[in-house]
């Protein structure tokens, strides 16, 4: 059959549209579309950070104690609830003394709640940060600090308890937290678990290659240690590897305060709440 007259000039034209790439030019084509790539991660990123560092907290059935009891409270602070959870020693002590306590990352905050066999004299309170999980218009440090400050004042009030007679702890990210409130309140003392002297060291365990400027919230504590004027205790696990131990040492590397510090033999960073050893150190701290 005899071919179309039509069809070599089609080719022809279809060929000469086509665009030739060399291997160098494809090399630079798809170099290209992975710094693009990679430049979407990082904004994608960015923009979730807060997500990242405040997700939902995991669950917890409250632990019970035979020396408090335990009632939910709702919180007003700075036109909205939060959510807390107050142990109230049954048996009263002449001078009330309070602990507050600020959660790390997923931690549920009822976690402090294991100690309790240790503070049969304590008043311990704890509470969920503000638009955890899933949230829109997520708060960011500062505002997470004013409701933590209104939190301690609230206490204070409505508690009957002194902000002299209240002690502060908190753990790993909650580090940032406590540190924050010991420095703008005269509080009793202040207790850390695996902290961080900056947020960058801790991020810096997994993603090395981070810069301090892309983080929206620093929670750089060596800004805030130089005013916190109480008694401090320093808990860390030896075998920790998202906060190195010498990285919570570096926090006090130029504080001139009174300093105690408690190694948790063979522990890592997490379930250092579920050990005796560790709830019998802060309950010595706190009765000095």
């Amino acid at each position: 059959m005899p071919a179309h007259p039509n069809t070599e000039p089609i080719l022809e034209a279809t060929n000469a549209g086509m665009v030739q790439l060399s291997g160098f030019e494809w090399l630079m084509l798809f170099a290209l579309i992975a710094v693009l790539l990679a430049l979407a991660a990082a904004a994608c990123m960015y923009g979730l950070q807060r997500h990242m560092l405040f997700p939902a907290s995991k669950p917890l059935a409250v632990p019970h104690s035979p020396h408090h009891l335990i009632r939910t409270v709702d919180i007003p602070v700075n036109g909205k609830v939060l959510r807390g959870h107050v142990a109230t020693p049954i048996t009263e002590s002449s001078v009330r003394q309070g602990l507050l306590y600020f959660n790390g990352r997923r931690e549920n905050p009822r976690s402090i709640f294991r100690a309790l066999a240790a503070l049969p004299d304590h008043h311990v309170l704890c509470f969920s940060y503000d638009r955890l999980g899933l949230a829109w218009r997520k708060p960011g440090e500062r505002e997470l600090m004013a409701d933590n400050l209104a939190v301690l004042d609230w206490w204070a009030s409505e508690g009957g308890i002194a902000i002299e007679h209240i002690a502060v702890a908190g753990r790993s990210l909650g580090s940032g937290f406590a540190v924050q409130a010991a420095a703008a309140r005269p509080v009793r003392g202040l207790a850390l678990i695996s902290p961080f002297d900056q947020l960058l060291t801790a991020v810096h365990g997994s993603m090395p290659w981070v810069p301090r400027w892309w983080l929206r919230d620093k929670f750089d504590s060596r800004d805030h240690i130089d005013q916190v004027r109480c008694a401090c205790l320093l808990i860390v696990g030896d075998e920790d590897t998202t906060i190195p131990a010498a990285a919570s040492r570096a926090l006090f590397e130029s504080w001139t305060g009174h300093l105690s510090e408690f190694v948790v033999r063979q522990s890592g960073h997490r379930g250092v709440l579920k050990r005796a050893d560790v709830h019998q150190a802060l309950a010595d701290f706190l009765r000095r």
